[in-house]
């Protein structure tokens, strides 16, 4: 057993808050947590995992998946959790007019490839988080999305 750096602990915790407050269950939550940190598999789960805070607005909890593609261009994909609100094989998909892929959840949806512009009209409105070229990052829902 070893010592949990401290600012590590606060960056792991707001980020378990935050997908907490978006509707995540814990045990997604602490996923993408662990994805995002050097020390996140220090923590873990002791009981349901499934447990989940808050509802998620407008279907599945999702997290979405930027990667630069080219000048202007950006690869997208979301992932979708299964909550106890959105069972199992819940239909999911994104708004993006670009993407109009539906897949079960929990799953992910193919790549994408859309126009910066496009990606930001999606994202200028959504609360959720998005993982741009492997790093976690908040979209809140208001102004451009941090994807530069």
């Amino acid at each position: 057993m070893s010592d949990v750096i401290n600012d590590q602990a606060v960056t792991i915790g707001e980020t378990i808050a935050r997908l907490l407050n978006l509707g995540f269950p814990l045990r997604a939550a602490l996923e993408i947590a662990r994805e995002n940190s050097i020390l996140g598999e220090q923590y873990l789960i002791v009981g349901d995992g499934s447990a989940d805070i808050a509802q998620a607005e407008g279907g599945a909890p999702i997290i979405a998946d930027i990667r630069t593609c080219g000048d202007d261009q950006f690869e997208f994909s979301v992932r979708s959790y299964q909550n106890k609100d959105f069972k199992l094989g819940t239909t999911t998909s994104s708004n993006l007019r670009q993407a109009t892929d539906k897949h079960l959840s929990p799953g992910r949806t193919p790549p994408t490839c859309v126009s910066e512009g496009s990606l930001q009209q999606y994202l200028i409105w959504a609360d959720l988080p998005i993982m741009v070229d492997g790093d976690l990052r908040w979209c809140d829902g208001i102004g451009p999305a941090p994807i530069g």
